[in-house]
């Protein structure tokens, strides 16, 4: 029993761990590709007259779109709070350019904000906190959610009955057999 304790902390805790860096490693993708788009539009912005400043949102709209519109599913995993309601080639100029400077503002913030949590990735009551709501997220799978006391009694009481089944469960079952 400790055994299966010991694998599942470790489980939980190199996944969480692992987590961490692989989130990391898609914003350090993500803000990269954000960069490359930032510099094309400032070399455009070099290349064309200040006069036809419609030109330039024209050329903006295109490089956005082409740098960027097959990051949004990753920008939705990286921002799942974010306003902004992205890029689509449905959208004017000056929208793309608003939601790409939105979009940028808030995944520079998110980035810091990962990085600030870091800490809490070795935090070794996290894996505790994970393998004692087991039996609560598997009645969430099932569709069934409890609040967070309920869903924390839930797994103490079942926690308490596996392990009185575990030490007591021949003679439970024996006494049943005698009532019968």
């Amino acid at each position: 029993m400790v055994a299966v304790f010991i694998v599942l902390y470790l489980l939980f805790y190199g996944y969480q761990i692992l987590n961490y860096f692989l989130t990391k490693s898609k914003f350090i993708s993500t803000i990269s590709k954000f960069q490359e788009t930032d510099n094309e539009l400032k070399e455009r912005r070099n290349a064309v007259d200040i006069r036809y400043n419609g030109e330039f949102e024209e050329d903006a709209r295109r490089i956005i779109l082409k740098n960027l519109m097959s990051e949004m599913p990753r920008l939705r995993e990286l921002l799942p709070s974010s306003y902004s309601s992205g890029f689509s080639t449905k959208y004017d100029a000056r929208r793309i350019i608003t939601n790409y400077s939105e979009l940028s503002s808030d995944l520079i913030t998110a980035y810091n904000e990962h990085i600030y949590r870091m800490k809490s990735c070795f935090n070794p009551i996290n894996p505790l906190k994970e393998i004692f709501l087991i039996p609560s997220k598997i009645l969430a799978w099932f569709g069934l959610s409890l609040d967070t006391i309920a869903s924390r009694v839930f797994s103490l009481i079942t926690i308490i009955l596996g392990f009185i089944i575990k030490y007591f469960g021949e003679d439970i079952f024996n006494w049943l057999k005698n009532l019968l």
